[in-house]
């Protein structure tokens, strides 16, 4: 099978799994054999499916190398009461750092420096929903094809950057239904939440359009990635602001 015709079955079958909210068990063998490919399949996906790139995920993967997936307008949302879930695989619950491109970042210029370019930060959560019905049984490229188990993104208000405190050190606080989960110090992967942002900004993607001005990058973790029912309202609080919304089945 052409390479062309791999990244279009695979796409294929995740855009289908968008649409309908049917988790299935795995992409067959050997469609996506490189970083390369899942980008591709990224944004066959997000063609398949007529969407708008709103954000972008960046982290890095288990060599440390940065990785990152587009986040699509129909799963996110920008203040509101409520965070539309499509599929039916189970779902968990990341509250983030958010920062808001001040600017277009094309791939061929790279940033050495953050706030260059991103004045603004907000508190967001993510929905990890895997169009995959078991995302732990799946292997890294397919994890990467399928945008890194995005189900959906909340953004809370925006505050500036600079007048931010420590973020490293920062205390959060999160309920679900009225009951605290997690009431303590912020626990990032790298520590510092602004560490995936610098990569992804010194390595711009060139898939999906790139990282265009207005978007946002979310970097990763603050507190585990709780497993929640839908319908359930989840609410966090930190210095920088308060979150609130509904996860409600559509």
């Amino acid at each position: 099978m052409s390479l062309p015709d791999r990244i279009q079955d695979a796409a294929t079958i995740l855009a289908e799994a968008h649409r309908t909210g049917t988790a299935i068990e795995s992409l067959p063998a050997n469609l996506v054999s490189s970083a390369a490919e899942a980008y591709a399949v990224q944004e066959r996906v997000v063609q398949l499916l007529d969407q708008d790139v709103v954000g972008w995920k960046a982290g890095f993967d288990a060599d440390g190398q940065p990785m990152c997936a587009p986040i699509m307008a129909r799963v996110s949302r920008h203040g509101g009461p409520e965070l539309p879930v499509f599929g039916s695989a189970p779902c968990a619950i990341e509250v983030e750092i958010a920062y808001i491109l001040d600017a277009d970042v094309p791939a061929d210029a790279p940033v050495a420096d953050a706030q260059s370019v991103v004045s603004q930060i907000a508190l967001g959560m993510e929905l990890i929903q895997s169009r995959y019905r078991d995302r732990a049984a799946q292997p890294f490229l397919a994890m990467l094809a399928d945008g890194l188990a995005n189900g959906g993104y909340y953004l809370a208000a925006q505050s500036r950057w600079a007048d931010a405190p420590d973020l490293k050190a920062m205390h959060l606080t999160v309920m679900r239904d009225g009951e605290t989960i997690w009431d303590k110090t912020v626990a990032h992967p790298q520590v510092d939440p602004a560490t995936p942002l610098n990569a992804l900004l010194a390595a711009p993607p060139r898939h999906c359009g790139g990282l265009r001005k207005g978007q946002f990058i979310t970097t990763g973790t603050l507190n585990g990635a709780p497993t929640v029912p839908v319908p359930s309202s989840v609410a966090a609080l930190t210095v920088i602001g308060p979150l609130a919304a509904k996860l409600v089945k559509r």
